[in-house]
């Protein structure tokens, strides 16, 4: 790989990672913040979205 193929593996690597981070926290916040039958909720109204 050239060195600019490098760089653009690099940066795409840390933005997947940032993502992940942001979306680990989001489901705890959700998980927390309510009831199970809540976060069950919102997980589904998020899978029906994506569809």
């Amino acid at each position: 790989m050239t060195n600019q193929a490098n760089e653009l593996q690099a940066i795409n690597t840390a933005w997947q990672i940032a993502i992940q981070e942001i979306l680990r926290m989001v489901v705890r916040d959700l998980y927390k913040s309510g009831d199970e039958a809540s976060f069950n909720a919102h997980i589904k109204s998020i899978e029906e979205a994506a569809c």
